[in-house]
């Protein structure tokens, strides 16, 4: 069989047949793509949906459609035939499929002497090594080819069965317009183009896709999917909470992890108050870490007491399995060939539903108090002077709680191996850190803190779960001076997997290096890396950076410092493109499709001349229901550089924003679809306030687009502006996935001289392109342009459709 395109490159992970998507549509579960011999699509087929259960499996060539060859599809577009056999079906519908069927068989004969079919060939290993002297295993395998003809009857989505979300005014995220006048602009392009009524269905699809909560999906979200417009005043009541927190330095972090909390729709924590007594003495202030500590272990342990003992076993076990199938397939339940391990990474994210999130979040604002710039100054001077005859010694005191022992090191140069401590507080020296380094790594070591006072100090790690991080647990990593290096794999870095992660570093010009989901990374968690000053060094591959998978929120804050992020380099896209790398970084948020929601990530920069680099899917976007932004809030040149979803994006029924306050920036994409996008179901803001600008659009789909039932803003407020992009801003469509239309729009106000290159593009110009999208250069403010609707002399009426 000669395939077309690498099996990675999905058309649709799912197909449905209506257009509004609403819970009642009906679903078939599969992915595909074109096969050239037999001509028709090669399928990827969803575990547990309706093409699954009617015996459809992966790797099938769907040749025919109630009787519609593939091979009579014009210029070779086989999917066209399924989506019109799709049309106007119902719940309930049968669809006849035409197979070929030449997958590979697979039998193992093994010790006992039974046989097990379809024997997933990666976990022949682990038997092999499992024999017995004497004992032997058989292997079997075939290839017979098969013409089958299959009835598949249509059910319902599985993301579109829960309850639903109540509408945006009772929601508690809820946010007032910050600039009513972009609503009242847009709304006055609507009435003049004639398009209401499309708006308005426009509406109602992306409300009835937003609405069922699958369990793991967040307020915000949903917020946004309905009204995109809102994009900058949500993203700006969360960032303006971690602004200020940040600019109250280490102190404010507690204040963070607070608002963590509330990205979570957890309203009701407990705010963390730190029992101090400045005029305590040092056994005290060892009282109350005691205490501290206890008081978390005890919320993790409550937080997982719903779980048996064969249920944690599992969760420990299979959070490697995931992470793995998570690092080579972003679809895990549909490109993983190993069933065994599919069944059990369902189960995985079934069971984290399970988790009581409020009392992980409560675990880690305990810990979170612990945080306070006069308390950990005081406690630092009161070790010093305590042991001031013994600092070189490499322990000075171990002390029991029920927590796990509390270890006080010297100042003394030290490479610390063990994990042998849920307390290690350091004094100084250049120290090395092989083990978890303030890490929580499962339920059976459920609290980790580690507390550095100075040094320049390395930190690396051949392990997950390291470095500041938290899974089945809560972890916490303060650094407070020194120039120092983290490097991890996996799980590294104030990341939080069925957990809660921070890594505080105080000052120093830091390097942080990892491979993948690292650096504030977080699944069904929080993961937080705060640094609060320093000239900074950011190094990762994939789903890093800030990164919100399934109900996880994933924070990188940076508050000073000339900051260099790099995200890419590791693993192919996709799309078959040469040269180009996915990355799923720096503010990405991505859920498991068709599986569970995903979370929401960002990246907030306070200032300094910072320069971003990443592949694919990075820099302030969503995919599957996650929310991802990035807020440089400084007034420095900033530079960006993605290849294809970068600079605000979203694909696939989510969330992206993309907020920059100042600077003459440059934004840069390698291939294309950038700055500003919105592709299927979503929505995105992207908005540059002040400075003169240079963006380099790429290849097409850029600088305010939108298509397939999305809605897009681009806006930049200010400035001498270059547009390097022949295609052109405010392009809309198609919108054949689901039918309807979307809705692009671009502005460039207050005046300037600003540089178009496409042959649309010029100054002091309104107009608008079909289904739609509406293109805005005013000579001033945008209250100038809406003032006695002095935007309409700019109008020119779009051109006559090619």
């Amino acid at each position: 069989m000669r395939i077309c395109k690498p099996l990675l490159a999905l058309l649709l992970l799912l197909i449905c047949a209506t257009a509004g998507n609403a819970a009642g549509d009906p679903y078939l579960g599969v992915g595909h793509e074109p096969s050239s011999d037999p001509p028709g699509l090669l399928i990827n087929v969803v575990p547990g949906s309706p093409a699954d259960r009617a015996g459809l499996r992966s790797g099938d060539v769907i040749t025919a459609v109630d009787g519609h060859q593939m091979a009579d599809a014009p210029d070779g577009k086989y999917d066209a035939v399924l989506r019109e056999a799709l049309v106007g079906r119902e719940l309930g519908d049968s669809l006849l499929f035409s197979i070929h069927r030449s997958i590979p068989s697979v039998v193992l004969h093994d010790a006992a002497g039974d046989a097990v079919n379809d024997f997933p060939l990666d976990e022949l290993r682990p038997r092999i090594d499992g024999l017995q002297d004497g004992q032997s295993l058989r292997l079997e395998a075939s290839r017979i080819p098969e013409e089958l003809e299959i009835s598949v009857v249509l059910g319902p989505r599985p993301d579109t069965l829960g309850e639903p979300f109540p509408a945006n005014d009772e929601l508690p995220c809820r946010v007032d317009d910050l600039r009513p006048g972009i609503k009242q602009f847009r709304d006055e392009l609507i009435a003049r183009a004639g398009i209401a009524a499309d708006c308005e269905d426009l509406a109602m699809r992306l409300d009835r896709r937003a609405t069922p909560d699958d369990g793991y999906r967040f307020q915000r979200t949903v917020y946004l999917l309905r009204d995109g417009f809102k994009g900058e005043p949500v993203t700006r009541a969360i960032t303006g909470k971690l602004t200020e927190s940040m600019v109250a330095g280490i102190s404010g972090y507690s204040q963070i992890q607070y608002t963590s909390a509330e990205l979570m729709d957890l309203y009701d924590q407990d705010f963390p108050q730190l029992a101090d007594n400045k005029d305590g003495t040092l056994d005290d202030d060892l009282q109350l870490l005691k205490q501290t500590l206890e008081d978390s272990d005890a919320l993790v342990r409550r937080a997982f007491a719903g779980f048996s003992e064969e249920e944690l076993t599992f969760l420990d076990r299979q959070r490697a399995e995931l992470t793995e199938a998570f690092r080579q397939w972003h679809y895990i339940d549909s490109e993983d060939s190993n069933a065994r391990r599919v069944a059990d990474n369902l189960r995985l994210i079934e069971l984290a539903k399970r988790i009581d999130y409020a009392s992980l979040q409560q675990a880690q604002l305990k810990l979170s108090s612990l945080a306070q710039i006069n308390f950990l100054k005081r406690l630092e001077q009161e070790l010093l002077a305590s042991y001031a005859g013994n600092l070189a010694d490499d322990e000075l005191l171990r002390m029991e709680t029920a927590a796990g022992d509390i270890v006080v090191n010297g100042t003394g140069r030290s490479w610390q191996r063990k994990d042998d401590a849920v307390l290690r507080i350091d004094l100084g020296g250049d120290d090395f850190y092989t083990n978890a380094a303030g890490s929580a790594t499962g339920i059976s070591h459920p609290v980790g803190v580690l507390i550095e006072f100075g040094g320049n100090d390395a930190y690396e790690s051949t392990t997950q779960h390291c470095q500041g991080s938290g899974s089945m647990g809560c972890g916490l990593l303060i650094d407070m001076s020194g120039n120092d290096q983290y490097i991890g794999l996996q799980w590294a870095q104030g990341c939080a997997f069925l957990g809660c992660g921070a890594l505080v570093d105080y000052s120093g010009n830091d390097i942080y290096r990892g491979e993948e989901l690292c650096q504030a990374a977080a699944i069904f968690g929080s993961g937080i890396i705060f640094d609060i000053s320093g000239n900074d060094r950011f190094e990762a591959q994939q789903k890093s950076q800030a990164f919100g998978g399934a109900h996880g929120i994933g924070l990188l804050l940076d508050a000073e410092g000339h900051d260099y992020r790099y995200a890419k380099g590791k693993y192919p896209t996709g799309y078959g493109d040469a040269g180009i790398f996915d990355s799923w970084s720096q503010g990405c948020a991505q859920g498991f499709r068709n599986r569970a929601s995903g979370g929401i990530a960002g990246i907030v920069d306070l200032e300094g001349e910072d320069y971003n680099e990443a592949g694919n899917f990075s820099q302030g976007g969503g995919y599957y229901f996650g929310y991802g932004f990035f807020h440089d809030v400084g007034q420095q040149d900033d530079h960006y550089i993605g290849s294809r979803y970068n600079q605000g994006f979203c694909a696939h029924q989510a969330v992206g924003v993309f907020l920059e306050e100042g600077g003459n920036d440059w934004y840069q994409t390698r291939q294309s679809v950038s700055q500003g996008l919105a592709w299927d179901e979503c929505s995105t803001v992207f908005i540059d306030y002040l400075g003169n600008d240079r963006y380099e659009g790429g290849g097409g789909f850029s600088q305010g687009a939108s298509a397939h039932n999305a809605v897009c803003l681009m806006w930049d407020m200010n400035g001498d502006d270059v547009y390097d992009y022949p295609a052109g801003q405010a392009r809309a469509g198609g919108n054949d996935y689901h039918g309807g239309t979307s809705l692009s729009l671009f502005i460039d106000a207050g005046g300037g001289n600003d540089s178009y290159n496409s042959k649309d593009g010029a100054n002091d110009k309104v107009s608008g392109w079909p289904a739609h999208g509406f293109f805005a250069d005013l000579p001033g403010s945008l209250a100038d342009a809406l003032l006695d609707q002095a935007w309409q002399q700019l109008w020119q009426d779009p051109p006559a459709a090619e």
